[in-house]
């Protein structure tokens, strides 16, 4: 059963979970993540954040869409931006 309150991480088998948000942002535009993913640590939340912007980067090439400044912005519980992972479209590119 889990140990303290699902927003702020358990500990389960010994390991602290927390629950990140990965929103997507492409330019002004916010797609949110309204579920969010478990992470056992903020390394693992990064990781989470650069093989996401990947999958973007080259389903965007794969559809033949153009290149955005667009980015995977990893958030708290409460909303808080914690960090930005660029979409890296141009490295697919050429």
């Amino acid at each position: 059963m889990p140990y303290g309150t699902p927003a702020l991480g358990w500990l389960m088998k010994g390991a602290i979970v927390s629950r990140y948000y990965f929103h997507i942002r492409d330019g002004w535009h916010v797609i949110p993540d309204d579920e969010g993913i478990e992470c056992s640590s903020w390394g693992a939340a990064w990781v989470e954040a650069y093989a996401s912007a990947d999958d973007l980067a080259a389903a965007a090439l794969r559809d033949g869409l153009p290149r955005s400044a667009g980015a995977i912005e990893i958030a708290d519980h409460a909303g808080n931006i914690l960090g930005r992972v660029a979409v890296p479209a141009q490295r697919y590119l050429g």
